[in-house]
């Protein structure tokens, strides 16, 4: 089934309205304006279906304020780079200056001020907090206990800062004949998942020493040979009760070479990291939401024999029970 955009603009010229609509995107915040200028707001943009990433060019035509309170909720984070004119962001005490050279963040949860001066027109990215935590669990593994808050200040001087908003900006400016393409379900997902992955590398945040090494782990190239042989070989037989003699067995090595070589490369035993494996291929069915099968069944799939035993494993592992991961998977869909 294909998913398309939700196109999305607005085009006001009362405080009110404007609010309204960028309420519905961003969440609640307070706008005013200065003086008695006349707004002139124009949001024009889409809304992506996988995992609800907003994307579209903004302006209000005059001198704005946008206050964001804690309580507020914001729906995500507020991403911005000017093509003309500038904002300024006060928060935790500095003054963050933006223009065409320098974007911003606004994160949910803190005290923030966005002052947006009267020709300033900027492109826009809105994404939901769930769909950040949902790609960076995805890829370190385990429940991500604390909010991801990211450094405001975006500097484009940087080139992994630069490249990222490239591909913002070109998917936004091409995206009438990319669509063709990334209307199928699953090519609109990998794109939305890589938009988020890239600001997760490319952004400082709080998580990017623990994201980057879940990114960093050895390439096949410079593990021995024998340790790619133990590890696809247990892969293949991880629903099965595997014994330290038969993979010692189908490698060709001792006993002792093959608790080495994993210390020294995985920093683990050959049997604990089969059960990282086989821990993390049941987490990944259970991130389906759709699965229908029962908890138990999938543990036992990938050879977990005791499920009480496995669920208070799991616990320890993702910081949460294996029911709450199938929630929580439901909630970011």
């Amino acid at each position: 089934m294909l998913k398309e955009t939700n196109k999305l603009e607005s085009h006001c010229s009362t405080a009110k309205d404007a609010k309204l609509w960028m309420d519905s995107i961003c969440g609640p915040h307070d706008l005013d304006v200065y003086g008695h200028s006349d707004l002139n707001f124009h949001h024009k943009g889409n809304r992506f279906p996988e995992l609800g990433i907003v994307t579209g060019f903004l302006s209000y035509g005059c001198d704005v304020a946008i206050n964001i309170n804690p309580e507020n909720n914001l729906k995500g984070y507020s991403i911005s780079l000017p093509v003309a004119g500038h904002q300024t962001l006060r928060h935790d005490g500095l003054e963050l200056y933006s223009d065409e050279n320098q974007g911003l963040i606004v994160s949910p949860a803190s005290q923030q001020e966005l002052n947006i001066s009267s020709n300033c027109q900027k492109f826009q990215l809105l994404i939901p907090s769930k769909s950040v935590a949902y790609v960076a669990e995805k890829i370190i593994g385990k429940t991500i206990q604390q909010p991801i808050q990211f450094d405001a200040k975006m500097e484009l001087i940087r080139p992994e800062m630069k490249a990222w908003w490239c591909i913002v900006q070109q998917t936004a400016k091409h995206w009438q004949t990319m669509q063709a393409l990334y209307t199928q379900p699953q090519m609109m997902k990998d794109l939305e998942f890589s938009l988020i992955k890239g600001l997760l590398l490319s952004q400082p945040n709080n998580i990017s020493k623990q994201f980057r090494d879940s990114l960093s782990a050895p390439s096949n190239d410079s593990i021995p040979a024998y340790l790619i042989h133990a590890c696809e070989w247990m892969k293949k037989n991880a629903s099965e009760r595997i014994y330290i003699e038969e993979i010692a067995k189908h490698t060709g090595v001792s006993k002792f070479i093959l608790f080495a070589g994993f210390r020294d490369y995985f920093n683990d035993t050959p049997l604990g990291w089969l059960k990282k494996y086989r821990m993390n291929k049941v987490r990944l069915a259970l991130f389906d939401s759709n699965n229908r099968e029962k908890i138990s069944n999938i543990a036992m799939e990938w050879g977990f024999t005791h499920f009480g035993r496995f669920s208070q494993q799991y616990q320890e592992y993702f910081n949460e029970l294996p029911s709450e991961t199938i929630n929580n998977a439901r909630k970011n869909k």
